[in-house]
């Protein structure tokens, strides 16, 4: 703790923190030194008690700097910490097109997970389902009728794809 999205003045950011030295570091290096020695977040248990007050002190720091300098500064100091982006700017992003991350298959384009050993290429396999493409399958594993769900796609209710059983 923390593992979690925060605002900042112009993105949200992700910050991983994996143990206490990680946690003191990065207290160190957003200008709150203090945080690594207080009682309520010296340890991982501690932090995790208290993490809504850990989350506030931290929200209120990170909104005061934007997203991409401030992940440069904390990635340069080897904190774990990232610009949260959209998929159309994830596919786009330079680092993500130079590890080739960029998957594509039909009609479904979208990255590949970051976490893999280094020299494994991207896969997929398989493109995942369109929006609404299960809608009758899974209401009907939920015990409605095909009439009920028929019903609920045309009042809106629900989304359904033109698929039949």
């Amino acid at each position: 703790m923390p593992y979690a999205i925060f605002p900042t003045k112009t993105d949200d950011i992700f910050i991983g923190v994996g143990n206490d030295g990680t946690f003191r570091k990065l207290a160190k290096e957003i200008g709150k030194e203090e945080l690594g020695s207080d009682p309520r977040f010296a340890r991982n248990k501690d932090r995790i008690a208290n993490r809504e007050a850990l989350r506030a002190e931290l929200a209120a720091v990170f909104s005061q700097h934007e997203a991409e300098p401030l992940c440069n500064r904390l990635l340069a100091a080897g904190l774990p910490a990232g610009p949260v982006r959209k998929v159309d700017q994830a596919l786009t992003n330079e680092h993500t097109v130079y590890r080739g991350d960029v998957i594509a298959r039909d009609w479904y384009k979208g990255v590949a997970s970051p976490i893999r050993m280094q020299r494994s290429k991207p896969s997929l396999r398989r493109v995942p389902p369109k929006f609404s493409q299960h809608t009758i399958e899974v209401l009907g594993e939920f015990g409605y009728s095909r009439s009920e769900v028929d019903a609920m796609i045309a009042s809106g209710a629900v989304c359904g794809s033109a698929r039949r059983r």
